[in-house]
């Protein structure tokens, strides 16, 4: 813009003194100084309309990259949740905390996320009146030992919840129940998530 407004105060200057000094040369650089400015001006509008186009067509891209994805999401709820244990091992870490996201909305919560994996423990805090309680989401296909069950307790701890609830995909150990008990976390194994699923949907 720099380089236009300079451009644009020598032609000004310029037209000044041929309309004191030479007029025949004035009104030939006045009608070629507006053939350039509706050049520039057309050139203007045509890098506008092609940034636009550009950003319509990334958003288009990344539209199109997910849209297996979101189907996928969308479907987790409205198909229900499968009792078979292939059903849990197909969904990645991700998509069953977003499975519980839906669930835990459905039922009145307001979810937040903890942060990036691995910062202090805990996927989840959901909220509702006074609760408020640290989620810890296991996606395994074998059982669940100790260690969830002490991440859940440190991270009610470290978000400063009421309760820490650990919600798995499969079942827990028990030396995971038997220390839940003894550090009052509850947890919730595929068959209770299947129930809680039956009565909302």
């Amino acid at each position: 813009m720099d380089i236009v407004a300079r451009i644009l105060g020598i032609y000004l200057i310029l037209l000044l003194t041929f309309w004191f000094a030479n007029k025949e040369k004035f009104w030939m650089l006045f009608y070629w100084g507006i053939g350039i400015v509706a050049i520039v001006i057309f050139l203007f509008i045509l890098s506008k309309k092609q940034d636009k186009k550009r950003k319509d067509n990334l958003i288009k891209d990344i539209e199109g990259s997910s849209l297996e994805r979101n189907i996928k999401e969308e479907s987790l709820l409205r198909g229900g949740i499968n009792n078979d244990q292939k059903y849990f091992n197909s969904l990645s870490g991700k998509e069953f905390e977003l499975l519980l996201v839906r669930l835990f909305e459905s039922m009145g919560y307001i979810v937040e996320h903890c942060g990036k994996i691995g910062d202090q423990g805990g996927d989840l805090i959901i909220n509702k009146g006074q609760e408020r309680i640290l989620i810890q989401a296991k996606r395994y296909s074998g059982s669940i030992g100790n260690k969830a069950v002490q991440e859940a307790v440190a991270a009610k701890n470290y978000y400063d919840c009421n309760r820490s609830v650990l919600i798995g995909s499969s079942d827990f150990t028990s030396e995971a129940i038997e220390l839940a008990k003894f550090n009052n976390v509850r947890l919730i194994g595929k068959k209770r998530i299947t129930r809680i699923n039956s009565k909302i949907s």
